[in-house]
């Protein structure tokens, strides 16, 4: 069971929008607020869809600092990041990415990225940043 609060008190936000909600059960939890599917199957494993931002850029990059955020706080060893609706990529956006795939490449978490468009993925690819992660076709 994962706890809808944080070790500190405090409620546990959604990875995506960063508003604070119920993640009480090992089920999926819908954020109310921007529609993010956070999935935490044991503590074990986390699947964090990325429904709401189909661009990524200079307003929304600190979803990827919540997601280590998270992944820091719950200890799981896999993430599952789904790309389902994400159509673009900024290199802003992409380099914050890498720069928490690197920190959570230190930690014994397995990244893994599913539902990759081909641009994104051939920037994964182009960059090496596939070798930090564990790439999927599909979820």
């Amino acid at each position: 069971m994962i706890s809808a609060q944080t070790p500190e008190g405090e409620l546990r936000r959604c990875p995506v929008c960063g508003q604070p909600g119920q993640v009480d059960s090992p089920a999926d939890s819908l954020c109310d607020h921007c529609g993010n599917v956070t999935r935490f199957e044991n503590q074990a494993s986390i699947t964090i869809t990325l429904a709401s931002f189909p661009v990524f850029d200079q307003k929304n990059i600190e979803v990827f600092t919540r997601v280590r955020d998270i992944v820091n706080d719950v200890k799981p060893t896999e993430l599952l990041l789904d790309f389902q609706n994400v159509k673009y990529l900024s290199s802003s956006a992409f380099g914050r990415l890498l720069s928490v795939l690197k920190e959570l490449n230190k930690s014994s978490c397995q990244v893994v990225v599913c539902n990759l468009e081909p641009a994104i993925k051939g920037i994964f690819q182009i960059t090496r940043a596939d070798q930090l992660v564990k790439m999927q076709e599909a979820e």
